[in-house]
């Protein structure tokens, strides 16, 4: 006897429990077709897929036009991007970066040594992802965190 969920409901083989009664496959299947819940699932996915392009586009030019930052890396794919920090402003580590950013503007990074980047002076990178904010939120921290590294030096 297989278990398998349907929205809630048990199925045990033909039956649903609690209700006893006969499960037609085919019709359940037919039902569903008939919703063109596909077709919905796949344009709600190619708008969602547009979003993050949109995204990605977007943050690059921003990131890029930062002095600040001297490499942004984003494969136009996913949603991380990993950014270096111009040692000309910022000669610290990842760590180094993460404890300044904090306690001078209250923002959290996420410093790459977090990812097994080494933490070597002078080679601070950090990563930010585009799924917990929206594009123009994380342009706005970009660029106070841009500001707060070009006054490190100040």
């Amino acid at each position: 006897m297989r278990k398998v969920t349907y929205g809630g409901a048990i199925s045990l083989d033909d039956y649903l429990a609690g209700w006893s009664r006969p499960l037609n496959r085919a019709k359940l299947f037919e039902r569903i077709n008939g919703t063109d819940m596909f077709s919905r699932y796949s344009l709600k996915l190619s708008e969602t897929e547009k979003r993050q392009a949109d995204s990605i586009k977007f943050l690059r030019e921003v990131a890029g036009q930062l002095d600040s930052f001297s490499e942004i890396v984003n494969d136009n794919i996913g949603n991380i991007f990993l950014v270096k920090v111009n040692k000309e402003y910022f000669p610290g580590t990842c760590h180094d970066l993460f404890l300044y950013l904090l306690k001078e503007i209250n923002i959290g990074i996420l410093p790459a040594n977090a990812f097994g980047f080494p933490i070597v002076p002078g080679d601070a990178w950090f990563r930010f992802t585009t799924i917990h904010e929206s594009a123009t939120r994380i342009a706005e921290q970009l660029q106070r965190v841009n500001e707060s590294i070009k006054k490190f030096r100040s």
